[in-house]
C-alpha cells in the first residue's frame, strides 16, 4: 500500500491503489494525493502513459505486420510449398513457388519440381512398356520431347510391337492358320526373318492342301516354291495320289462292268502300275458286251498301237469306226490315222497285191496291234482289186486275201456320205512319223491329214487318196510320197467272241 507523511501532524497517511484521497493514522486528517503518488495527478499522467504504450504497441505491432508480410508469410508459403513438393503434387508445389516471385530458391524449386514431373512422366510411360502397353507408352514417350532417353524407348516400344507382330504370325503358323500367318508375316516388310517364315508357311499350306487330298491345289502351290525344301518330291507325291485315285476309279469302273470306260481310264494313266495289264483284263470283257452289238456309225475299241508317241506309257486302244455290219462281222476303220506308211517304199511300179503297204499292213501293224487272241477275231477277206473310175486305163490288179487292208475308191464313196466325214486326224505318232498336217483342213482346232486309198491312180506309178479335205481324190498321188497316213480297215468275226 503506497504510504505518505501527513502535512498537519506530520503522521503517515495511507490509501489505497486507485483512490485520490488518503487518512492520517495519526490525526485522522484527510488529505488529497499528490500527483505521482497515486492520486489523481498520478491518473492523469497514467493516462498518457497508457496512450504512449498503446500508441507504442501499435507501432509494434504494424513492425511486427510488416515483418509478418516481408519475412514469416514468405517463409510459410515456401514451407507450404516444399511440403507440397515433397509430396509429390508438383503442379501445385510449381504454382505456389511461382507465385513467391524469386523467394529464396523457389525458382530452382520450380525447375526441380518440373523435372520431377518429367521424371514422374517417363516412369509412368516405362511402366506402361513394362506392362506391354506399347503403343500408349509411345504416345507417352513421345509427348516428352526427347527427355533422358525418351526417343530410344520409342524405339524399343516399336521393337516390342514387331516383336509381338511376329510373335502372333508365329503361333498362326503353329496353328496351321498358313494364310493368316503369310499375311501377318508379310505386313511385317522383312523383319527379323519374315520372308523366309513366308515361304515356310507356304510350304506348310502346300502341305494341308496334300494331307487334305486337295493335290492338284497342292502341286500348283509346291510348284510356286520353287524347290524349296523337298518340294519337287512332293510334287511327285501329290501325282502320284492322283494317279492312285485315278487308277482306283478305273478298278472301280472294271469291278462295275463298265469296261470302256475302264479302259479308257486305264489308257489315261498312261503306264501307271498295272494299268496296261488292266487293259488286257479289260478289253476282251469289253468285246463281249459290246462289239456284239455295235451298229454302223458307233465308235468301237479293238487293239492297241502306239498313239500319243510316248512309248514309256504304253500302247493306246485303238478307236474305230463301224462301217458296215453284215450277218456276224463289222467293218471298221481306224478313227485315227495311226501312222505314215509310202503307198510302195521302192522305186517300182506296184498296185495293191504288190506294194509295200499291204505286207506292212499284214505284218508289221497286225503284230503290233493286235494279240493272238484278237488276230483271231480279225477276218481274213476278198479285197477287191478294182479300176479307177477315172481312169480306167491303169491296171487295176488281181483280188488279195488280207486281214487289214485300206479303202478303194468305191468303198470311200459308199462308206461315207460326205467329205467332212471322210477327214482324218492324225494320231501324234503318225504326225511324229511324217504324216502331212494341213493349216487350212481342221476337225475341231486338229489340222487334217490326207490318206491313201488302195485304188491305182492315174498311172501304176501314183495311187488315189483321200485329201485333206476329205475329198476323194481319183488322180492321187506318187506311190512314194512319205507323206501319206494311214487309216487300216478291217473285218471283226463276232462270232469268235465267246
Amino acid at each position: 500500500m503506497p504510504k505518505i507523511r501527513c502535512d498537519k501532524c506530520g503522521g503517515t497517511v495511507e490509501w489505497n491503489e486507485g483512490e485520490t484521497e488518503g487518512v492520517c493514522k495519526a490525526c485522522g486528517a484527510k488529505q488529497t494525493l499528490p500527483e505521482g503518488t497515486g492520486g489523481a495527478g498520478k491518473k492523469r499522467k497514467s493516462k498518457g502513459i497508457v496512450v504512449g504504450v498503446v500508441v507504442a504497441c501499435v507501432v509494434l505491432i504494424a513492425a511486427l505486420a510488416v515483418l509478418a508480410v516481408r519475412f514469416v508469410l514468405p517463409e510459410l508459403n515456401y514451407g507450404k510449398a516444399v511440403a507440397l513438393s515433397e509430396a509429390g503434387q508438383y503442379e501445385e508445389a510449381i504454382a505456389a513457388f511461382t507465385e513467391m516471385d524469386g523467394y529464396k530458391d523457389s525458382e530452382e524449386r520450380i525447375k526441380a519440381c518440373k523435372t520431377a514431373i518429367r521424371d514422374r512422366q517417363y516412369d509412368d510411360a516405362a511402366a506402361l512398356y513394362e506392362a506391354g502397353r506399347y503403343e500408349e507408352a509411345i504416345a507417352a514417350f513421345t509427348a516428352m520431347n526427347g527427355y533422358r532417353d525418351s526417343e530410344q524407348q520409342i524405339e524399343a516400344c516399336e521393337t516390342a510391337i514387331r516383336d509381338q507382330k511376329y510373335d502372333d504370325a508365329a503361333a498362326l503358323y503353329e496353328a496351321g492358320r498358313f494364310e493368316e500367318a503369310i499375311a501377318a508375316f508379310t505386313a511385317m516388310n522383312g523383319y527379323k526373318d519374315s520372308e523366309d517364315r513366308i515361304t515356310e508357311c507356304r510350304y506348310g499350306a502346300a502341305l494341308a492342301l496334300y494331307e487334305a487330298g486337295q493335290f492338284e491345289e497342292a502341286i500348283a502351290a509346291f510348284a510356286a516354291l520353287d524347290g524349296y525344301k523337298d518340294s519337287a518330291q512332293q510334287i511327285v507325291n501329290c501325282q502320284n495320289a492322283i494317279l492312285d485315285q485315278r487308277y482306283a476309279a478305273a478298278e472301280a469302273l472294271l469291278e462295275g462292268g463298265s469296261y470302256r470306260e475302264a479302259i479308257e481310264a486305264f489308257t489315261a494313266l498312261s503306264g501307271y502300275r498295272e494299268s496296261a495289264a488292266k487293259i488286257e483284263e479289260a478289253m476282251p470283257l469289253y468285246y463281249r458286251d459290246t462289239l456284239k452289238t455295235a451298229k454302223k456309225g458307233d465308235t468301237v475299241l479293238f487293239g492297241r498301237y502306239e498313239q500319243d508317241n510316248d512309248a514309256a506309257d504304253g500302247k493306246e486302244p485303238i478307236e474305230w469306226t463301224v462301217l458296215s455290219k453284215d450277218n456276224n462281222r463289222i467293218l471298221v476303220i481306224s478313227r485315227y490315222a495311226l501312222d505314215c506308211q509310202p503307198f510302195h517304199s521302192v522305186f517300182a511300179s506296184a498296185n495293191w497285191s504288190t506294194c509295200s503297204l499291204r505286207g506292212w499292213l499284214n505284218g508289221t501293224f497286225l503284230g503290233a496291234a493286235f494279240n493272238a487272241d484278237e488276230q483271231k477275231m480279225i477276218r481274213t477277206t476278198t479285197v477287191i482289186g478294182e479300176k479307177n473310175p477315172s481312169y480306167r486305163s491303169t491296171p487295176a490288179g488281181p483280188n488279195t486275201p488280207d486281214k487289214v487292208f485300206v479303202l478303194g475308191i468305191r468303198e470311200a464313196n459308199l462308206y461315207f456320205s460326205s467329205d467332212e466325214q471322210r477327214k482324218g486326224v492324225a494320231t501324234a505318232y503318225a504326225i511324229a512319223q511324217g504324216a502331212a498336217v494341213s493349216n487350212k483342213e481342221f476337225v475341231g482346232e486338229q489340222g487334217t491329214s490326207w490318206w491313201w486309198l488302195r485304188t491305182s491312180g492315174t498311172s501304176v506309178n501314183y495311187v488315189s487318196l483321200v485329201g485333206s479335205d476329205g475329198s476323194v481324190n481319183a488322180f492321187g498321188s506318187y506311190l512314194r510320197n512319205m507323206n501319206g497316213a494311214v487309216r487300216p480297215a478291217l473285218w471283226i468275226d463276232l462270232n469268235t467272241i465267246s
